[in-house]
Parts: structure tokens; C-alpha cells; sequence
């Protein structure tokens, strides 16, 4: 048994720990609190949450590491237009989403995008790079990988992203 032990009148994360210690504390499944215990899982990219009564532990939607530039591909978008990662097994493909114009956009621009591939959820874990001019999204760019378990992190967005695993 693990526990997340936080301060209820900030919510902010104290420790996670296989024991209660003097705090308000939140049960955790085992293979959870393993990854925080071995370095795997870090707890500064969770929080805590009053939901209907009760306290719950989740994942932040937008992780950042310790450099505060590097971010985690978000696995859904509330835009219309974005570049998206689909995720096949252990292949990428880039596909543009949007309409007309911005496809337009994209085909035209030559910035340079480095997204870090990383074992699944450790961004410290750095599996390979994907280095792609924006243009080539509109090109049926693939990429294939050893794994399938990645997770996708990238510097400060300047582009709407997101990754789908189907």
C-alpha cells in the first residue's frame, strides 16, 4: 500500500510514501507508488483534487520537467487546427488537422521541430528524436521506434501538437 500525503488547506504534495505520515494522505496503488519510489514517477507532475467530496490523485495534463522549457505532447486539443502524432504501435505518422488555410500555412513553413521520444511517461529517458522541417508534416512523414511505450515531450510550444495511439 502507497499514500500520497498532501496538505489539504494548499493541496500541495508533501511525499509519497508506502506509509501514512502525519499529513492527509491519499491511497495509491502499489505499482504507482513503486515508480515514484524508484525514481521513475516524479510527484511534482501530479496533484491533488477536491472532486465531488473527495480527494483525488492525477496526472497534470501539461507536464514539465525541472527545465521549465520542456513539455509533454498533449494527447488531446481543444483547437481545430494542429499537427498530429499518430501513433501505430511502434510507428509515428504526422498528419495536419485543420482547415484549408492553416494546411496552406504548414506546407510553406520551414521551422525546424525537435520532439524528444522518451520511455513512457519519463521524460528524463531519452529514446530518440524526431527532427522534421513544420512543411514535412504535409508529406506522409513516418517514423518507426524499437518500443511502442513513448511518451512525446517538446520545447516550449509554438505550434499546437497532440499524440494519438490507436
Amino acid at each position: 500500500m502507497y499514500y500520497v500525503n498532501f496538505d489539504p488547506s494548499t493541496n500541495v504534495i508533501l511525499g509519497v510514501s508506502p506509509q501514512k505520515q502525519d499529513a492527509v494522505s491519499i491511497e495509491i496503488a502499489d505499482d504507482l507508488g513503486r515508480l515514484f519510489e524508484d525514481g521513475v514517477e516524479n510527484f511534482m507532475n501530479w496533484h491533488v483534487q477536491l472532486d465531488d467530496g473527495e480527494y483525488i490523485f492525477k496526472k497534470n495534463t501539461l507536464e514539465t520537467t525541472s527545465n521549465k522549457n520542456i513539455y509533454a505532447v498533449p494527447k488531446d486539443s481543444k483547437v481545430q487546427n494542429y499537427v498530429e502524432f499518430v501513433q501505430k504501435a511502434n510507428k509515428i505518422s504526422l498528419h495536419v488537422q485543420g482547415d484549408e488555410e492553416y494546411k496552406d500555412y504548414i506546407a510553406k513553413n520551414d521551422t525546424l521541430v525537435n520532439i524528444f521520444v522518451t520511455a513512457k511517461n519519463n521524460p528524463y529517458a531519452l529514446l530518440n528524436t524526431m527532427h522534421f522541417m513544420l512543411k514535412e508534416a504535409t508529406q506522409n512523414l513516418e517514423y518507426e521506434f524499437d518500443t511502442e511505450d513513448i511518451s512525446l515531450y517538446m520545447h516550449n510550444p509554438a505550434y499546437t501538437f497532440k499524440h494519438t495511439i490507436q
